[in-house]
């Protein structure tokens, strides 16, 4: 089973990403990339992502996840620029530095902001 046929879900993705791996082929694997192992299988993890299955063990096939279509800004970005904004209408420098009431605030003001 070719890794494209487990991915094929997304056209776009498979466009963008290089799937030459078949069943048999040898990689290297291990911490320095230096043991080299024979490709038995793909499968896809519980989060939808893909698994090369050698006669070393499974592994996932890269160390960040694949997401179909990215958002413009992710939600940890948002989060980020919105917490600089905030603490500078506190006249602040610090998240540690503000009062509890001003974090109440910060978090209800950061909810209402998340839902649009």
């Amino acid at each position: 089973m070719k890794l494209r046929q487990i991915l094929r879900e997304d056209e776009e993705l498979m466009n963008s990403y290089i799937t030459h791996l078949e069943k048999g082929d040898k990689i290297l694997m291990g911490k320095y990339r230096n043991k080299e192992a024979e490709i038995k299988g793909f499968s896809l993890d519980n989060h939808n992502q893909p698994v090369v299955h050698t006669n070393k063990g499974n592994r996932k096939l890269n160390a960040f996840r694949i997401m179909g279509s990215m958002p413009e800004e992710s939600l940890q970005k948002k989060y980020q620029n919105f917490m600089k904004n905030k603490l500078k209408e506190f006249g602040k420098t610090s998240f540690k530095r503000l009062s509890s009431t001003e974090k109440r605030e910060l978090s209800n003001a950061w909810k209402e902001e998340k839902e649009k």
